[in-house]
């Protein structure tokens, strides 16, 4: 830590050097965009961003938990039942800010029985993830508002199991260009979960798997499912949540990968 520390107070003291001191120290033509790569743990210059050289690679979900960039070609789907009165709770009483210092092991969470866990083969070589990471949802449930949560995972070889990257999407906001409204009840809607950006290296010999939840307490409000307006709920209520995977509803994350 300290030595990334030192090279980012390098960086700093050279931008002020330049612009507030004159000097000439080739600051002004560094390249513009600067990444830290996790996994390799290493700062990199690049040219743009995202990368021009990033390929959007699609992971489908499938049946039997796996995750495949195969497109199902069955009629799949799972299912869990989300009550509001007991939500995933892996941040309560955690320092969001210092979640990259202590990525917690997620395998109990994993264990639950609200949670559906799809999981690659072990990775051939390392694969490293740069740029916008996203997802297309298809699901149903039986109520008239709830979320979708979606979280990347890095499993290593011996089960231990930490985020990438996570993501949530709330059923009446699922068009942004409308409106939020409620849904219809065992109505399959595709929905896009927008799991931000990063530049994470999973090794040679781990699995990347997918978590699809539908809370994630405390760093999110829990949703009631009641469509009661939010903040004002008193009245939660338990939902089936139906995931498919199937050829006419592949839900799948899109990762975008850069070749090494």
């Amino acid at each position: 830590v300290g030595k990334h520390l030192a090279y980012r107070w390098d960086t700093i003291q050279a931008f002020f050097d330049h612009y507030l001191r004159g000097e000439d120290n080739g600051f002004d033509r560094r390249s513009r965009v600067e990444i830290f790569a996790m996994g390799d743990n290493a700062w990199r210059f690049e040219e743009s961003w995202p990368l021009a050289r990033a390929i959007d690679t699609d992971f489908y979900l499938s049946s039997g938990g796996r995750l495949s960039i195969a497109r199902p070609d069955d009629a799949g789907s799972d299912s869990f039942v989300y009550d509001p009165v007991n939500p995933v709770t892996d941040t309560l009483e955690s320092d969001l800010w210092a979640a990259i210092a202590s990525l917690d092991d997620r395998r109990a969470i994993e264990a639950r029985d609200d949670v559906l866990v799809y999981t690659s083969e072990a990775l051939e070589e390392d694969m490293e993830i740069t740029g916008n990471v996203r997802a297309e949802l298809h699901a149903a449930s039986s109520a008239i508002d709830t979320d979708f949560t979606l979280t990347l995972v890095d499993v290593f070889e011996d089960g231990y199991a930490h985020q990438i990257q996570h993501g949530v999407v709330r059923a009446s906001h699922r068009d942004p260009e409308t409106e939020p409204s409620p849904i219809e009840p065992g109505r399959v809607y595709a929905y896009s979960i927008d799991l931000w950006s990063t530049s994470y290296v999973v090794k040679r010999g781990h699995r990347i798997r997918v978590e699809v939840s539908s809370s994630r307490f405390n760093e999110f409000d829990r949703n009631l499912n009641s469509g009661e307006p939010q903040g004002e709920g008193t009245n939660p209520v338990a939902a089936t949540q139906i995931i498919h995977h199937s050829a006419d509803h592949p839900s799948r994350i899109i990762l975008p990968i850069v070749p090494r």
